[in-house]
């Protein structure tokens, strides 16, 4: 089989998706499939033997790639005639990306213009998962619990945005408050505020758009969908107050628990929610993902987000979950590939407008 994996690209969290790609790219090379990887800032590389595969070290600072300048790149080599063509002859394109343009449906859209069969979200999903008030909308519409949140644009002048602001004070008076972009993943710039000070100051120094939601105290757990399964339910254990940027990249700043050590009934309902969750932002039989839920004080259940491209490098915790199933990473990414090829057109339609 031709399989062309796409990685790395111009999100922050370039150099997991990087790793991502490399993992797959090994897997279908002991497969015995014909492998060619593309990075849209770098074109396209044949991988005939291990030797051709990257080594990649994940950093522990996001990309410093001016968006303006790694954008433009990821036009001119998606749309050049070798990449083009490497995407066009493949039996199917792996998705590997993460945020960025790969993550908020532009790839998926260009791929559906190649008519390409592709692995992950559609355009729809894509975008309804990275967009944090898009995904919350659609999130509450399904029942499924989300935590009380203010969004403040970047952009607070005139009475809108002055109503926001003080919303979002006053969520802040109420108890801790966490601060997050509305777009982006990764826990990148998610931040514990406290008093009023600290959220403009974190307003101030945030990359745009920002959400403040209300402080969940309880414990932080990841379920892994993957077409209509649910995979074993982890329980995440930061030493910290958030499961921030640091702590997913710095294993000693975290313990991982899967199978979780919580009743049955309380794992059917993370199940459930999972699954509801997954369908919500427009996921469907051929997709994967992982939807992440925290507990308040009383012991309740919130999603805190649905990553439709989840992670697939040694740190990340969907594959370790699936390995928790009993899969192994061949099997997880043949698993993958295979809901693809046996869907019967790519998802192009919006599934719900917001």
């Amino acid at each position: 089989m031709r399989v062309t994996v796409l990685h790395g690209g111009d999100s922050d969290e370039r150099d997991l998706s990087l790793a991502s790609g490399a993992a797959v790219a090994e897997t279908l090379l002991a497969r015995g499939d014909l492998v060619t990887l593309v990075d849209p800032l770098n074109g396209a590389t044949a991988i005939n033997t291990t030797a051709d595969l990257p080594r990649v070290e994940l950093a522990l600072a996001p990309s410093d790639i001016t968006p303006m300048r790694r954008r433009r790149r990821w036009y001119e080599v998606m749309t050049s005639s070798e990449v083009a063509a490497r995407l066009r002859q493949a039996d199917v394109v792996f998705v590997a990306l993460t945020g960025g343009w790969g993550g908020d449906g532009h790839v998926q859209a260009l791929l559906d213009l190649m008519e390409v069969r592709y692995t992950g979200p559609g355009v729809a999903a894509a975008s309804h998962a990275l967009d944090k008030l898009v995904a919350r909308r659609l999130l509450h519409a399904a029942g499924i619990p989300i935590a009380p949140a203010v969004a403040v644009h970047s952009a607070i002048d005139g009475a809108r945005g002055q109503a926001d602001l003080h919303a979002a004070a006053d969520l802040v008076r109420r108890g801790p408050a966490v601060a997050k972009p509305t777009r982006g993943g990764g826990s990148l710039y998610v931040e514990l505020v406290r008093t009023i000070d600290e959220l403009h100051r974190t307003l101030a120094r945030g990359p745009g758009d920002m959400l403040i939601e209300r402080y969940l105290p309880g414990r932080e757990f990841t379920v892994g969908v993957i077409g209509d399964q649910a995979l074993p339910i982890m329980e995440v254990t930061p030493l910290t107050a958030l499961f921030s940027y640091d702590a997913k990249r710095l294993p000693g700043l975290h313990t991982r628990t899967c199978p979780a050590s919580i009743p049955e009934p309380e794992a059917e309902t993370l199940r459930s929610l999972a699954l509801r969750a997954h369908r919500a932002i427009g996921l469907d039989h051929r997709g994967y993902s992982r939807v992440d839920f925290r507990y308040d004080g009383a012991g309740d259940p919130y999603c805190l987000e649905v990553n439709a491209l989840p992670g697939l490098s040694q740190i990340s915790m969907f594959p370790e979950a699936a390995a928790t199933a009993g899969w192994s990473f061949t099997d997880l990414v043949t698993r993958i590939i295979t809901m693809t090829l046996t869907a019967p057109t790519p998802d192009i339609t919006p599934s719900t407008t917001c």
